[in-house]
C-alpha cells in the first residue's frame, strides 16, 4: 500500500487533504496496485503541479499561448486579445466543444479537479458516475447512513495515519536513523492526543513496523516465494536451485 508520506517525498508541496483522499479511495477506484498508483500519480501531479493547484486559472503570456495552441495562435497578433484574459480565452478554447453551448460555459466548465475535468459532457458524466459509485439517491440519505459514512472516513484516516507513521518508523530503523525514529514516534503520540476517539495503540504499529521492516530484509528469492500461492510453493523453490 502507497503511503501518505511516500507520495510527499515526490511532491512536498502537495495539500495533504488530497493526498489522504488518494491513498484512501485508491483501491476501491481499482487502483489497487503500485505500479497503477504510480501511473495515477505522476499524471494528477502533472496536472496539479504537484497537488497544489486543482483549477485551471487560464492566465497565459501571449509567448505561452502560441505554445500551448499553436494552430489556434500561430501569430503575435492572434493571441495579444487573449493574453492575461482567462474567461475570453476560456470561451475562445473550449466554448463550442465538448458540450460546451452556451454563452460562458468554456470558464464554467474549465479544468478542475486532479485530473483537470474540462467541458459540460465531461461534468456530466462524472457527476453521474459519481451519483452511481455512492448509491446516491436523495430521497433515502438520511442522517444514519452519513453517520456511518463519516464513521467509516475517521477509520480510514486512522489507518492512513497509522501506515504512514509505521513506514517512516520502519525506514528509520532500516537505516537506523535515530532521529527520524524519535520523529515518527513523536507524530504518533501528537496523533493520540489529538484524536483520543481513534487512537493507534502501540501493540497495532508496532506489528505494522515489524512486518515492513521483515518484509524489507527479504532477498529477491524470498519475496518471489511469499508472493506465490501456498500450493506452487515447492514448485516456485524448485524454479530457482541452479
Amino acid at each position: 500500500m502507497t503511503t501518505v508520506g511516500e507520495i510527499r517525498r515526490v511532491f512536498p508541496r502537495a495539500e495533504e487533504a488530497w493526498l489522504i483522499e488518494i491513498v484512501t479511495r485508491a483501491p476501491a477506484a481499482g487502483i489497487d496496485t503500485r505500479t497503477e498508483m504510480a501511473s495515477f500519480l505522476a499524471q494528477a501531479g502533472h496536472e496539479t503541479a504537484g497537488f497544489t493547484r486543482f483549477e485551471e486559472s487560464l492566465d497565459y503570456s501571449v509567448g505561452r499561448l502560441m505554445q500551448v495552441w499553436p494552430r489556434r495562435f500561430p501569430r503575435i497578433e492572434d493571441a495579444l486579445p487573449y493574453a492575461h484574459q482567462p474567461e475570453r480565452l476560456a470561451e475562445r478554447v473550449y466554448g463550442g466543444r465538448m458540450g460546451n453551448r452556451e454563452s460562458g460555459d468554456g470558464w464554467a466548465y474549465r479544468g478542475r479537479g486532479p485530473l483537470m475535468l474540462t467541458g459540460r459532457d465531461n461534468y456530466g458524466a462524472a457527476g453521474e458516475a459519481l451519483g452511481k459509485a455512492i448509491g446516491f439517491n436523495p430521497q433515502r440519505a438520511g442522517i444514519e447512513s452519513e453517520a456511518k459514512r463519516e464513521m467509516q472516513m475517521d477509520k480510514n484516516l486512522r489507518t492512513v495515519r497509522m501506515d504512514d507513521i509505521a513506514s517512516d518508523w520502519a525506514d528509520a530503523i532500516l537505516r537506523n536513523d535515530t532521529e527520524k525514529r524519535q520523529e515518527a514516534m513523536a507524530r504518533l503520540r501528537q496523533w493520540n492526543r489529538d484524536n483520543p476517539t481513534l487512537r493507534i495503540d502501540g501493540t497495532s504499529i508496532m506489528r505494522s513496523v515489524r512486518e515492513r521492516v521483515k518484509a524489507a530484509k527479504l532477498t529477491g528469492s524470498e519475496r518471489f516465494i511469499k508472493s506465490v500461492p501456498k500450493a506452487m510453493k515447492p514448485e516456485a523453490r524448485e524454479s530457482l536451485r541452479p
